[in-house]
């Protein structure tokens, strides 16, 4: 189950979409919102997430807890440089983003791999595009996440997640 759909992918978060890709978006969708979410919460306490999940949205306290916004005070036990998470839809919004736009530009046909050329546009670089500040923002919501879990490990004791980095122009 998915927590976002095609049609979350507008305003900041905009993704150009036809009827062609919109199917592509969607396998993004079901297959990154997986990985980052077992990756923040491990696998046990993920598949205990994914079973409480109704319409794409949690029911129990704790699961809500992580779900929404978070604003961790100054006295949290990691001192994590970022102290507000705006959600888990906008978290997983920011990394299906990055990993659907930097691979956009490039389709697999009969022909092989090719890359769109269009007559009244230039394609630029990732680096100047949105999509690494747009990921660095995920990281931010996925540290204050893990963060907040570790600081409540009582309610969480099936955790086992792993920390994201933030990426760079050089990687």
């Amino acid at each position: 189950m998915s927590i976002t759909n095609t049609t979350d992918y507008i305003n900041r978060f905009g993704i150009s979409q036809n009827k062609y890709d919109t199917n592509d978006l969607q396998a993004y969708i079901e297959d990154f919102e997986k990985q980052y979410l077992i990756d923040l919460l491990g696998k046990d306490l993920y598949d205990l997430f994914i079973a409480d999940l109704v319409g794409g949205v949690p029911q129990d306290a704790r699961f809500l807890a992580i779900y929404n916004e978070i604003y961790l005070s100054n006295d949290s036990a990691c001192k994590n440089e970022s102290t507000i998470s705006r959600g888990m839809p906008e978290m997983l919004k920011s990394f299906v983003f990055f990993e659907y736009t930097r691979e956009q530009q490039i389709k697999n046909t009969i022909t092989g791999n090719v890359k769109a050329s269009n007559e009244n546009s230039v394609i630029v670089a990732n680096s100047a595009s949105r999509m690494m500040k747009l990921y660095n923002k995920g990281v931010d919501s996925y540290s204050v996440i893990a963060e907040y879990i570790v600081d409540n490990e009582a309610t969480y004791p099936e955790y086992d997640g792993t920390l994201k980095e933030y990426i760079g122009y050089f990687l």
